[in-house]
């Protein structure tokens, strides 16, 4: 296939759009979308790779697995070897086994599945994943799977079934992103059949028809797809529904430019744009500038533990341009003209030893937990208690069946306390799990029986219709009213991370640096919140329940685990991690105003501070133990320490036990 100067002028758009919204340049929140770009040009090349093969004949599954691999894997091996060394030396042992695990599945790509089991990409803790950029490779590499062998069989039935075939495929996967973007957005991002459609449209405009072609020879048309591949680039943001429907404007702007350029970049000013010496070098580059850069820009952060000045990213940028040179000149470009791994046979020896001995890497480094463990027993047993507080030995039960508008709904819970008939119920987010250690021993030591449900990702202040991430939010919600007042439950205990519902508020003094929800209105956020709690509170009374809400605990702007064990290396406690108490109740002021005004029948609130902040001053941990297993969740340990905030709700339950007993026949 003749050369295009115009593709790597596209490449270097596309890899430098990603760059600089990593970096955090001003005004490139949508950056990402480069990677699209990339898919549209990746499905483009391979497909008239394989499309002029097939009609020549020299078609090879071998021949393109060759090149897939000369392409690929050697700078992919060199990036994964130097992120191994590092991380190893620098991550603490949570996030080491986690670094172990990607890794592992980085070389045997299928490391987008696992990054959608971990989290969102926007996830305030990427900065601890430093392969998440992986999962693009991923996602080429599996779709690389069946489409050769897709086209194959398709040219054998006759060109005619050819483009329809794929465009129905890519109309299939296109809906399945629209559809899955709005009800499960990891998956939508992440997973290859909701990305298919992009590379398949590369596809389809590799194999259009010059009649077809024809039509897009005008240099305004160019200009036209340019500004619908940039403009995002400028208007998205991580709060863009992503990709669906969003990713279609970049995709066929990608598309159109390289239809129109497929003659020659002379077909317009942006076709000759692209073409010049300098996108022509980073796009050649772009490969490895699109490996390096990552790492660079998050193992830096993570290892000074704050956010990289602005001079601290212009430097990571510059040492990724430079890595990437070196890799493109000494190892992607010698691989490619065979000067390196000359033969087939040695070729894909070469790559199965390395990926074998990546995934070895990967297992190693996950059960070693990483140098500053070897360096400190206490990091290794904080680590540990972390990890133990997420996983739960015995599984749920199903206690209790609701039919939903025709669907059925299970609710699951574990037991708590003692055997015997429910007395109380626990629900909500996450903020629940992280009390269960503590709430069993206080239900054991308080003889009372009682059920936590499992938490879910569904909002506990507020109704959301539909499916989220597979979990029928209002289905459950309505089941576990149902489940309360069939079973007789008086007391129902709720616990939810509320504070990210509202702005960080305004303060005279320096606080840690927490989140709040990007142009969030306090009058908005309170609206809402008191909304949902009135009808929260409204539902459970009317089921015939007594709601208690458990106060947040105190949040952190850092990684708890990772804080305290890096600060333990340093010869210092845990506890001089600690803040001032007031930087708690600033941060907590409104919902707490808010919580407060509600107390009364039907409603009562944990306060946790005394507990979590004696003396005046929040603790992550002490001398033995961490009480967090990351900024914001308590860890078995520290949920056991401060089960004294749950005294109050199991008095109660022992009151009205009593009062109950005494209660004899009326005379």
């Amino acid at each position: 296939m003749k050369y295009r100067p115009d593709i790597d002028g596209l490449r270097a758009v596309a890899v430098l759009a990603v760059l600089l919204d990593h970096a955090g340049a001003p005004g490139f929140s949508g950056g990402y979308i480069g990677v699209d770009v990339f898919f549209v040009i990746s499905g483009y090349l391979i497909t008239r790779l394989l499309a002029d093969e097939l009609q020549s004949g020299r078609f090879s599954l071998a021949g393109f697995y060759e090149r897939r691999c000369r392409r690929i894997l050697p700078p992919l091996f060199l990036v994964l070897l130097a992120a191994s060394v590092v991380s190893w030396c620098a991550l603490m042992p949570f996030d080491s086994r986690s670094f172990g695990r990607s890794l592992t599945a980085t070389s045997t790509f299928w490391v987008n599945i696992h990054f959608f089991r971990q989290t969102g990409y926007f996830d305030a803790q990427t900065y601890t994943k430093p392969l998440l950029h992986c999962w693009s490779l991923s996602v080429e590499e599996q779709f690389y799977i069946l489409f050769p062998l897709l086209l194959w069989l398709l040219s054998k039935l006759g060109r005619k079934f050819l483009r329809p075939a794929l465009a129905l495929v890519a109309v299939a996967s296109l809906a399945a992103s629209i559809a899955q973007v709005g009800t499960r957005p990891e998956m939508a991002f992440y997973w290859t059949h909701t990305r298919a459609w992009e590379l398949l449209l590369g596809a389809l405009t590799a194999l259009s028809a010059p009649a077809f072609l024809a039509r897009f020879r005008s240099a305004g048309l160019a200009l036209a797809s340019a500004g619908l591949m940039l403009a995002p680039v400028f208007i998205y943001g991580p709060q863009t529904p992503f990709p669906g429907l969003a990713a279609l404007p970049v995709c066929l702007g990608a598309a159109l430019l390289l239809l129109i350029h497929r003659d020659g970049p002379e077909a317009s000013l942006v076709g000759r744009a692209l073409a010049l010496a300098p996108s022509r070098w980073i796009g050649k580059i772009s490969y490895s500038l699109y490996l390096w850069h990552w790492p660079l820009l998050v193992m830096p952060r993570y290892i000074q533990d704050e956010p990289l000045s602005p001079a601290s990213r212009l430097a990571a940028v510059a040492a990724a341009f430079a890595l990437a040179w070196l890799s493109w000149r000494y190892i992607e470009k010698p691989t490619r003209e065979r000067r390196f791994f000359p033969t087939r046979r040695s070729l894909f020896a070469a790559a199965l030893i390395g990926i074998a001995l990546f995934t070895l890497a990967g297992r190693v480094i996950r059960h070693t937990n990483g140098l500053p463990a070897l360096l400190n027993p206490k990091i290794e047993l904080w680590a540990q208690e972390a990890a133990r507080n997420q996983q739960v030995d015995e599984k749920p039960l199903v206690v209790f069946e609701s039919d939903q508008d025709g669907e059925k709904v299970e609710i699951l819970a574990w037991p708590l306390g003692p055997e015997g008939e429910a007395r109380f119920v626990v629900w909500g987010d996450s903020h629940v799990g992280m009390w269960r250690t503590g709430l069993q021993r206080s239900a054991m030591e308080a003889g009372t029986p009682g059920l936590e449900t499992i938490p879910t990702p569904c909002p506990v202040l507020h109704h959301f219709r539909g499916k989220l991430r597979g979990v029928n939010c209002e289905g459950v919600r309505r089941g576990i009213l149902e489940m309360v007042k069939f079973k007789g439950i008086k007391k129902v205990l709720v616990a939810t991370r509320y504070s990210v519902m509202f702005p960080s508020p305004p303060l005279t003094e320096t606080s840690p640096a927490f989140a709040a929800p990007e142009n969030a209105d306090p009058r908005v956020a309170a609206d809402a919140f008191v909304t949902g709690l009135a009808d929260l509170v409204a539902s459970f009374n009317q089921a015939g329940a007594e709601v208690w809400f458990i106060e947040n605990v105190p949040e952190y702007p850092f990684h708890v685990t990772n804080r305290v064990s890096r600060e333990a290396l340093r010869g210092h406690s845990p506890a001089d991690s600690g803040y001032p108490v007031r930087y708690y109740q600033n941060r907590n002021a409104e919902p707490r105003r808010l919580l407060r005004s509600f107390q009364g029948p039907g409603f009562k609130l944990l306060s946790v501070e005394e507990s979590l902040c004696p003396d005046g001053w929040c603790l992550p941990g002490d001398d033995q133990y961490n009480y967090y297993t990351d900024d914001n969740h308590l860890s078995g340990f520290g949920a056991t320490r401060f089960r004294g905030a749950l005294a109050p709700f199991f008095q109660s339950l022992a009151m009205e036990e009593t009062a109950g007993a005494g209660a004899g026949p009326a005379r």
